[in-house]
């Protein structure tokens, strides 16, 4: 019979084994439960956990927090299908009508799944500039509830001319009549007539429209040196609808007020025409040129089968007429993919 011999483990080893297994335990455990340090503004606080949940809190407080929104990190690929068929739409479009640039955001609020199309490009806001003015106010009246009866002077412009409108307001300011507050928001926002804009700014403490962008956490837009324009992106400006989709930046009652001004947007040009008709949208158009292109963009909230989608259009190109037709095309391929994917 053959005797089987096992060589002892030392006790030196048996303790190396053990603490090397001990320290194994806790680096898995410590990349298991590692997160994201959130980058921190003066204003804006987001928070990012690996590629799980994105959320944007609100700081300028001692104690809290607000919540404005929570997103996911990444791209959701419940979206990359509806994302392909809007990118053969602009490249169609690209090729036959001189359009250069196109980006775009689209976010889907009940599960917070978003897609983006050429994010890092950014553009002339135009008059999608008067949502910053319009939080500035209904910030303000938030704490005030009786300044949207305040009554302002119109006296005519007395610095200069204000930019060219190639889609001409159907109302504007009367020279010498009084407005409340709530007239010209109206003006701004149905009508994006640019005389109310003027006299909202002018009444308007320094800063008040930027301190939204940082609230937001978008930081404060920092016109180009070149031509003195600020310049913004699609995913950028679509913050702002979210924030009052979500009624986390202004109160419920002016989040919803301000939905209701722009459910009432009195341009046809764009995603209207590529909508089914009687489709609920609150939505805001933007235009400006320079010597050898023209931007035109919209942000919409549309409401699909009851539920909110949020799409940001930006878009660039060498002639004017074509615009529409691209924002049209969007939105409907947009709405007809977002179908198909509701139950």
């Amino acid at each position: 019979m053959r005797k089987t011999f096992t060589q002892p483990i030392p006790v030196y080893g048996a303790v190396v084994l053990f603490l090397a297994g001990g320290l194994l335990s806790f680096l898995i455990m410590r990349l298991q439960s590692r997160t994201a340090q959130p980058p921190i503004s003066k204003k804006g606080i987001a928070t990012v956990v690996d590629c799980e949940v994105t959320s944007m809190r609100m700081g300028g407080y001692k104690f809290v927090r607000p919540l404005l929104y929570v997103d996911k990190a990444c791209e959701s690929p419940a979206l990359i299908g509806v994302k392909a068929e809007i990118e053969k739409t602009i490249a169609e479009y690209a090729q036959k009508d001189k359009v250069t640039s196109v980006s775009v955001f689209l976010r889907d609020f009940d599960h917070s799944n978003w897609v983006s199309i050429n994010d890092a490009a950014q553009y002339y806001p135009g008059s999608l500039y008067k949502i910053p003015v319009l939080f500035a106010w209904l910030h303000r009246a938030d704490k005030d509830p009786s300044l949207l009866s305040k009554t302002f002077l119109f006296d005519g412009i007395k610095d200069g001319t204000l930019p060219i409108q190639h889609y001409v307001p159907g109302k504007s300011l009367e020279k010498g009549k009084h407005y409340s507050l709530r007239d010209l928001l109206e003006m701004l926002i149905v009508h994006s007539d640019n005389q109310a804009q003027w006299l909202l700014n002018q009444n308007l403490p320094k800063g008040a429209v930027e301190q939204s962008f940082v609230d937001l956490g978008i930081g404060i837009p920092i016109p180009a040196p070149e031509d003195n324009r600020i310049r913004i992106s699609a995913r950028q400006f679509s913050s702002f609808m979210k924030a009052l989709v979500n009624g986390s930046y202004l109160s419920l009652e002016n989040s919803e007020y301000a939905l209701n001004l722009l459910s009432q947007c009195s341009f046809q040009e764009g995603m209207l025409r590529g909508l089914p008709a009687g489709t609920k949208v609150a939505h805001k158009f933007g235009e400006a040129d320079d010597e050898q292109t023209f931007d035109l963009h919209e942000t919409a909230i549309i409401y699909i089968k009851n539920r909110p989608y949020l799409l940001t259009i930006l878009s660039r190109g060498t002639e004017r007429k074509a615009l529409p037709g691209l924002l049209e095309a969007i939105a409907h391929t947009t709405y007809d993919q977002i179908t198909k994917l509701i139950p």
